[in-house]
């Protein structure tokens, strides 16, 4: 089993109902560093976060935990995996290691249900580019979610 990981937020002001139930709430979480985003990956409360800026001084070690943590969660995960990505601001470095993540995503074998939800604010579309890149590269559920500039669904309808 697993151990959840939390990183960059404190872990008292972590409602998971309201998480599990609009995981776009994470754009609300304060982070303690601007520079490196909030991450929650608690597979017994099934909420699995990365949110808010990621541009952190060296990529590579910030995402070395959080993909060592993956590549234990993909030896046994949970029937269903809903990634939650909501970053509002992010570098190429950071992309990269994304993209490390949702090829262990990925290689799940058998797959359960893995489903990324790929949050981008109207105004950023490095978001919006870079989700449906991602979507057209790699063979995953990934939703890609329009917010507005305070976080909230845009009405698509």
């Amino acid at each position: 089993m697993t151990n959840e990981l939390i990183l960059n937020t404190d872990r008292r002001v972590l409602n998971f109902e309201d998480l599990r139930k609009k995981p776009f709430y994470a754009k609300k979480l304060e982070s303690f560093n601007t520079e490196e985003p909030v991450v929650i990956l608690s597979p017994d409360e099934n909420v699995f976060i990365l949110a808010g800026r990621s541009i952190p001084e060296s990529a590579v070690s910030f995402y070395k935990q959080i993909l060592n943590w993956f590549s234990d969660y993909i030896q046994e995960p949970k029937n269903e995996t809903n990634l939650c990505i909501a970053f509002d601001y992010w570098n190429t470095a950071t992309d990269k290691q994304i993209a490390k993540i949702l090829l262990l995503m990925e290689s799940i074998l058998p797959p359960p249900q893995v489903i990324v939800s790929w949050y981008f604010t109207d105004e950023n579309s490095q978001g919006y580019l870079s989700g449906k890149g991602f979507c057209e590269l790699l063979d995953i559920n990934i939703m890609l979610i329009p917010l507005n500039e305070n976080g909230e669904l845009l009405d698509i309808t």
